[in-house]
């Protein structure tokens, strides 16, 4: 892409290109030497190689077919050649026409007619189909030539290197409009294609750091950054991809040398607990120096529905909101809506009580898109969106703290980015985490915090929670509830090669504050290497059905205020409320533009699915988007969440039924989409 060619300062920008997936691989293992300038190349063409023909050269032979190419390419190549043999297929028709209409008949014994009447009868269009060779120089490194116009002439296509060393890169045929790059595999036996299978790296990527110009509305975040591309969704199986290739591409990136990770996927997770098979990895990957960031999921709005990785420690889980000038600007709002978060954004906590979204970033950009979707940028929604925003942030005060010899252990940037955080108004800790990232207020941050001896020390902390062992307290039980205690578990974090003298010598004093009223917690604790635990005590008694989200933060006392909580731990409190008898609830409320309602219900046993109606009374047609949910620990999230989005008027209402688990406390959220004409009831 012409925005991710070149730094500002004219540095090669992707640097190097992995594939952690079996996209693109190109089996070279047939061997040929040229008779007379020629060979026999995998489509069956006689390929004339010109200047790469050598005395004694020994060539490899592979062949890139439409099976090769993204879904969508597929689909547009067919769609066009389609078009083109329908319009072909008309002037055969109206010619045949003409002919028995004077009186002839095709002849069934001239084979060029016949030809001619197989073609135009049935479309049947295998696709392009390019011819590839390869074979290794003397000095060792390896050369690939692919028939980019299909006409056998190799003499006049460019040889290409491996990208990693040359930043080499061509485009697959003027019709496909694919661009890519090489490397080759097992001594030759096969060669790999490099390319984006569907657009949304490209997309990300610009988000991060794509630079056009000096003046441009298109710039990245961090446009001075350098990329190492690296695949994980496999284009063959519609993007999907394992938990091997995430470990992979975690590795690779490390032993790359780079600094900041974004991971723009995700996925359900039946515990959600942070302990997935790639939570081990992005653990190891952190703690070789790789600052990984990552969205939270597009699951929302119901509570609890990060996705991983987005539920493992190390790995910042972005969100996704949306300001005014975003709906200008990407929208042409000329009303825009206050700054909400994104209906379709996942929420926290984890099941296990943990804060699960860590921040909240813009969730909407214009960015570059490959040359084969025929766009050099479009505007794309989503959490995907938010992670890149994240990503460039940290990459930029990454840059900062090294332009001004700041410190930049992971703990200290994360603290930095947290105090410098900013809640958005009318949504809780579940929904944005510590808040809207502020990059001016982050870097102060980081200067105040650059000679804080305790900026880096962690705590780990444990919980026991209905639904698992997180960093929280979360519970859903009946409202007008008695009081409970949660034994609160905390202990220094070590390295793994921490002396036993720094572990004799660890004993701190922690202040502990609880930002609500009904969580009773003590003033302070004594901290030693072996840990220390306390009991944070939650009274419900004297509040309303519904989401009750508060922090409990604790400070080291030996530490200025300023340098902000070493350890914040979310409380999450869900009071539900009984359908009558007869199984009927119902509750009225209003809806503006990113409005959000939740209603919490105890499933009664032997139920199976709930029947919901929403009905709009007044204001203008308006979008919503619905929610449906619970935690638990039996049933895959599948059968027991749901989401929807009605179009609602006047008068009209929405009526749909969800899956219910019994026993469990059952949440609707109705989000009010941000672009919504306006205010309207509900019941």
């Amino acid at each position: 892409h012409p925005f991710l060619q070149r730094t500002p300062d004219g540095r090669r920008k992707v640097v190097d290109w992995y594939d952690a997936t079996t996209d693109g691989r190109v089996d070279t293992s047939r061997r040929a030497q040229a008779q007379d300038g020629t060979l026999i190349g995998g489509s069956g063409r006689r390929l004339q190689l010109g200047k790469h023909d050598r005395a004694g050269r020994e060539f490899r032979i592979g062949r890139v077919g439409m099976e090769f190419l993204p879904g969508d390419l597929q689909a547009r190549l067919t769609t066009d050649r389609q078009t083109k043999w329908n319009e072909g297929r008309r002037y055969w028709q109206e010619a045949r026409a003409r002919l028995e209409a004077s009186g002839g008949s095709l002849d069934e014994n001239d084979a060029r007619q016949m030809e001619e009447k197989l073609r135009w009868e049935e479309f049947n269009d295998p696709g392009p189909c390019w011819d590839l060779i390869a074979w290794q120089e003397a000095d060792g490194e390896w050369r690939v030539v692919v028939d980019q116009d299909e006409d056998g002439d190799l003499g006049e296509e460019s040889a290409l290197r491996p990208f990693r060393g040359s930043g080499d890169w061509a485009v697959l045929g003027q019709e496909a409009l694919l661009h890519y790059a090489v490397d080759v595999e097992a001594e030759g036996e096969r060669v790999v294609l490099y390319f984006d299978s569907n657009g949304h790296g490209t997309h990300v990527a610009g988000i991060v750091g794509g630079w056009e110009g000096p003046t441009s509305r298109l710039n990245g975040i961090a446009p001075g950054v350098e990329f190492v591309a690296i695949k994980i969704g496999d284009g063959k199986y519609g993007g999907s991809t394992s938990g091997f290739a995430i470990a992979k591409a975690l590795d690779l990136a490390v032993k790359a040398g780079c600094q900041v990770a974004n991971m723009s996927f995700g996925g359900p997770s039946f515990f959600a607990d942070g302990r997935e098979p790639e939570a081990q990895a992005v653990a190891e990957a952190a703690r070789r120096g790789l600052f990984l960031v990552c969205s939270a999921g597009n699951e929302g709005p119901t509570l609890s529905t990060v996705g991983a990785p987005g539920t493992v420690p190390y790995a910042l889980s972005v969100a996704a909101a949306i300001w005014p000038d975003t709906q200008r600007a990407n929208y042409a709002s000329i009303r825009p809506a206050d700054t909400v978060m994104f209906d379709f954004s996942s929420r926290g906590p984890l099941p296990s009580g943990s804060l699960g979204v860590d921040f909240v970033a813009p969730g909407a950009a214009l960015s570059s898109l490959p040359a084969w979707t025929l766009t050099l940028g479009e505007n794309f929604n989503g959490t995907s969106m938010a992670s890149p925003q994240m990503a460039g942030c940290v990459a930029l005060l990454l840059s900062g703290a090294k332009a001004e010899q700041l410190p930049q252990e992971w703990a200290r940037i994360y603290r930095a980015l947290r105090l410098a955080a900013e809640p958005l108004a009318g949504f809780t800790w579940a929904d944005f985490g510590h808040g809207a990232i502020q990059m001016d207020r982050a870097l102060d941050a980081l200067r105040a915090l650059s000679d804080c001896e305790g900026a880096t020390r962690e705590y780990e902390v444990e919980i026991n929670n209905p639904f698992g062992v997180g960093t929280g307290v979360y519970e859903r039980q009946l409202a007008h509830g008695g009081a409970f205690d949660r034994t609160v578990r905390i202990a220094p974090h070590f390295d793994h090669d921490a002396s036993n003298a720094e572990r004799a010598a660890t004993l701190r004093t922690l202040r502990v504050h609880a930002e609500a009223a009904w969580i009773q917690v003590p003033d302070a604790i004594h901290v030693n290497s072996a840990g220390r635990s306390f009991t944070m005590r939650v009274d419900p008694e004297h509040l309303k059905p519904g989401l009750h989200v508060s922090r409990v933060l604790l400070q080291d006392a030996d530490q200025a205020a300023s340098a902000g909580p070493d350890v914040v731990i979310p409380v999450t409190l869900v009071l539900a409320e009984r359908a009558a008898v007869d199984g009927r609830y119902t509750r009225e409320f209003q809806l503006g533009p990113g409005g959000l309602e939740r209603c919490f219900l105890a499933v009664p046993f032997g139920a199976r699915r709930a029947h919901v109606e929403i009905e709009q009374r007044g204001g203008p047609r308006n979008e919503l988007r619905t929610g449906a949910g619970s935690v638990s620990g039996f049933t895959y999230a599948g059968d027991r969440q749901a989401r929807g989005r009605y179009l609602l008027a006047d008068g009209e209402t929405a009526a749909f039924d969800v899956p219910v688990e019994a026993g469990t406390i059952w949440e609707m959220s109705i989000a009010a989409r941000w672009s919504s004409n306006g205010l309207a009831d509900y019941q």
